[in-house]
């Protein structure tokens, strides 16, 4: 689903902790459907976008939109 923002900002604060998992850059979350379709055994990913779109990613994907993200920090 949609990365938490507040878990993310408590995950920045503690030890750092290798989190290996593929990056997408994408303007267009539904854009990633093509891996989520073709790739079942797909890791856990991140997907950065600027318009996120995809309805019901899977868990193992986290979506994160860049203005949301602008705001968050912003704030």
């Amino acid at each position: 689903g949609a990365l938490d923002l507040g878990r993310l900002s408590r995950k920045l604060n503690e030890p750092r902790q290798p989190y290996p998992c593929p990056v997408e850059i994408k303007k267009s979350s539904k854009r990633f459907d093509y891996q989520i379709m073709h790739y079942t055994e797909l890791p856990r990913a991140v997907v950065v976008c600027l318009n996120h779109d995809l309805v019901n990613p899977p868990e193992h994907v986290d979506v994160v939109e860049l203005s949301t993200l602008g705001d968050y920090l912003g704030s």
